[in-house]
């Protein structure tokens, strides 16, 4: 199983508390936002840059928002993501 399907079952299917996760806000055009969330800050040796995974919401511009999906995003940048809802 890859590695972003996995992180994504894991955070469906395994939800945790986690403390709050550091989380920017893009402003792409009026009314269209992404919630970029960074994972932790690594220390130690240089590592790669992280993967990045986008959460697309498919409401059909009737039901939901960003807002809902604040917890996956927290989730997959605590994996180790930056998460982009």
């Amino acid at each position: 199983m890859s590695a972003v399907l996995s992180a994504l079952l894991l955070a469906i299917l395994q939800p945790r508390t986690l403390r709050s996760m550091p989380c920017w806000t893009e402003e792409l055009a009026p009314g269209l936002c992404l919630d970029v969330y960074p994972p932790p800050e690594r220390s130690g040796q240089r590592h790669p840059p992280p993967p990045v995974l986008v959460y697309v919401h498919g409401g059909g511009w009737a039901l939901g928002s960003r807002n809902h999906y604040r917890a996956l995003g927290q989730r997959l940048s605590h994996e180790g993501f930056v998460a982009v809802v």
